[in-house]
């Protein structure tokens, strides 16, 4: 099974899997221009927002993905009641001294370096989510395996010649340098993902305004991707009583 949760007295296996995910996902990373973006604006009815490594607290997701020591992240995600996914093998690492395994909401994902590329869009209770050395990958397979059909990146510069991120950590010089090496190998990855995923029924698309992304995929407006998310909900607020219902 791909995800685990510590039940108290062990590990248990669970599924988030579905043929369809019938939500828009908003996929937020922690690039310096997610500081751009309102996150009230992102929570709303026809949607799921996904947020990897430290792009929380700036946004507080429905689904948060980490594939590091938990002492990357800000300690109190791990109390946060939104469902928390981590990288398997990693079920048994504290926060500050505390365990965090039994925590309400908290996961493990079993990953593995995949054969082929193709493997990202698996699915089935025996899978493992891909490892390309990245948390982009491992919350994409996730979303394809949950059955997102449409995904916006939000936050996703993979450039960090100014800021680093969109909140306060710098990076040394050998650090900068290795997280730019990743940039370039997700962009190369981008290029084969995009156009595969398409053939599959499902949309990669980015609200990033002024990244590279916006060369390999559609560039949409936040405003117009999270109106389009709504279309088709009925709002109404003239409820009725359950005892005038016929």
């Amino acid at each position: 099974m791909p995800l685990w949760y510590n039940t108290g007295t062990g590990l248990k296996p669970t599924s988030f899997e579905r043929d369809n995910l019938n939500l828009d996902v908003f996929f937020c990373c922690s690039g310096p221009s997610l500081g751009e973006v309102d996150p009230l604006e992102l929570k709303g009815p026809g949607r799921l927002v996904l947020g990897v490594n430290n792009s929380y607290p700036y946004v507080s997701p429905d689904i948060w993905l980490g594939a590091d020591d938990p002492s990357c992240y800000p300690r109190e995600i791990f109390w946060e009641p939104f469902i928390k996914i981590m990288r398997g093998g990693y079920n048994n690492r504290g926060c500050s001294g505390k365990k965090i395994n039994g925590n309400f909401n908290t996961y493990y994902a079993d990953v593995l370096p995949p054969e082929s590329q193709e493997e990202i869009f698996s699915k089935g209770d025996d899978v493992s989510f891909v490892w390309n050395n990245n948390v982009i990958a491992v919350a994409l397979h996730l979303l394809f395996w949950m059955g997102a059909k449409r995904i916006y990146f939000v936050g996703c510069d993979l450039d960090n010649k100014g800021k680093d991120y969109n909140h306060e950590q710098k990076l040394s010089l050998d650090n900068k340098a290795w997280a730019m090496s990743l940039y370039n190998d997700l962009f190369d990855w981008f290029k084969w993902l995009v156009p595969a995923a398409g053939d599959r029924g499902i949309q990669i698309k980015s609200c990033t305004r002024g990244s590279r992304i916006n060369d390999i995929m559609e560039y949409v407006k936040l405003e117009d991707a999270l109106s389009r998310s709504q279309e088709g909900i009925p709002f109404n607020k003239d409820l009725i009583y359950g005892r005038d219902v016929k």
